[in-house]
């Protein structure tokens, strides 16, 4: 084993005949200058393909919140709905249980009923819109890259 360390190693040879640079007699090897043109190219590919992943996970990010922000307004929307369906319903049975009530109150407690049943399509409509386009983000966020991403791959080609 001590014979191996003695030898310097093939490796080794040729980092020291490179550094050495014109004051070898022995010319370097054709190849090597080629090195620094291929670790330029392959450093401005890496660079690209970095800066152009970087862009699509922050697409991907964008989307999935705003898929997560269409869901709460969503959510907010159907607890509304179901709010004004249940203080609708708490109005007709108060009307229906105390069937002595003057007239100017029953008319009153049935425009309060029928403004809650009159906001619950729009407050529908809202919600279903913002069901879909929470379905819209999620299947952009996960969807293939757009096509003026495969543009830019081509661009660099």
């Amino acid at each position: 084993m001590a014979e191996e360390h003695a030898k310097p190693s093939r490796v080794k040879a040729l980092a020291e005949k490179l550094t050495k640079g014109e004051k070898s007699d022995e010319p370097a090897p054709k190849w090597v200058g080629y090195v620094a043109l291929l670790t330029g190219i392959l450093a401005g590919v890496a660079g690209f393909l970095t800066v152009r992943a970087t862009t699509l996970t922050n697409n991907a990010i964008y989307e999935s919140n705003q898929a997560i922000l269409a869901q709460a307004q969503s959510s907010d929307a159907w607890s509304e709905y179901q709010a004004d369906s249940i203080k609708a319903r708490i109005i007709q049975t108060q009307i229906a249980a105390n069937p002595g009530l003057d007239a100017q109150t029953r008319a009153t407690l049935d425009a309060q009923a029928k403004d809650f049943r009159d906001r619950q399509p729009k407050i529908q409509a809202d919600a279903q819109n913002f069901a879909k386009d929470r379905d819209a983000h999620l299947a952009q966020g996960k969807g293939p890259p757009a096509p003026r991403d495969l543009l830019s791959y081509s661009d660099l080609a």
